[in-house]
């Protein structure tokens, strides 16, 4: 079983071009968030979904229909959109937005979206990392965020203010999604971990997910893939990273260029490449 991951093409049709050139000769196919073009109105990305990228899948899956692909959105993808998302779930890709499904017999597709609070402005995919207080005011403290933005839904603009009463967290997310079969669990998270060779941006900074670690040590499932911090592979050198038993891979692919770099995995061996799709 041959498995394509990308993430982070922002909107590129170029990188797309090569993703869905390279896609059929893969088994499954699994975008793992910022798929649409960064700082553009929430407008714009819904026409880039409808007009562009749903339809090239569309046109992918009735060239093979034996493809699986999974997709999900990441940090700057608006939740506002989400409904053209979920319009065509289960009939030419699976959504994986905070869901837990069959991938095979041996496996299963656990995505999450949601990133520890940044210092930008839209606030769709963020929560607090850390259930607990005290810890949440610890990153508060040493990490360069906001906590006032704005979230998105039905096509609306609503004010986003975090507050140290919030109960959601990532911790508590994950917990409920990795508990069940973790050995059988292959990951795909839009954050990585954090203090690993896959979250280091060019400040030199690790930004990625405290619970996320946590969870990964602690539930040890099968694999993870990542994306969001575009520059990590440049910075750290290296595309992989092991915590425990559990191979944790980031595909480090910049929108800006017009070939992608995506991950090639094979399974069951775990065997992880880092490709350009040229």
């Amino acid at each position: 079983m041959r498995l394509l991951f990308c993430a982070d093409i922002h909107g590129n049709e170029m990188q797309y071009f090569k993703i869905f050139q390279h896609a059929k000769n893969y088994d499954a196919l699994i975008f793992g968030g910022d798929l649409c073009v960064k700082n553009l109105d929430m407008r714009s990305q819904r026409t880039f979904l409808e007009n562009y990228l749903i339809p090239r899948i569309k046109e992918l899956k009735e060239a093979k229909p034996e493809l699986k692909i999974y997709i999900m959105f990441g940090n700057d993808d608006f939740a506002g959109n989400l409904d053209v998302l979920n319009k065509h779930n289960d009939e030419i890709y699976q959504v994986i937005m905070q869901r837990k499904l069959p991938f095979d017999d041996n496996f299963n597709i656990v995505g999450y979206p949601y990133i520890p609070v940044t210092p930008f402005r839209i606030k769709d995919w963020e929560k607090w990392d850390l259930g607990q207080k005290d810890n949440r005011q610890i990153f508060e403290l040493e990490r360069d965020i906001i906590l006032e933005g704005v979230q998105t839904w039905n096509m609306r603009y609503e004010g986003k203010k975090f507050s140290l009463d919030d109960k959601e967290s990532i911790e508590s997310d994950l917990y409920e999604l990795m508990a069940d079969e973790p050995e059988k669990n292959i990951c795909i998270f839009h954050s990585p971990p954090f203090n690993t060779d896959l979250d280091i941006t060019y400040t030199k900074d690790h930004v990625g997910s405290l619970a996320m670690r946590m969870a990964i040590e602690g539930f040890q499932p099968f694999l993870t893939l990542h994306g969001h911090i575009h520059e990590t592979v440049e910075m750290s050198g290296k595309y992989m990273d092991r915590l425990g038993d559990t191979i944790s891979a980031s595909v480090g692919n910049h929108n800006t260029n017009q070939i992608p770099h995506a991950l090639e995995i094979e399974l069951p061996s775990r065997s992880i490449k880092r490709i350009r799709l040229e």
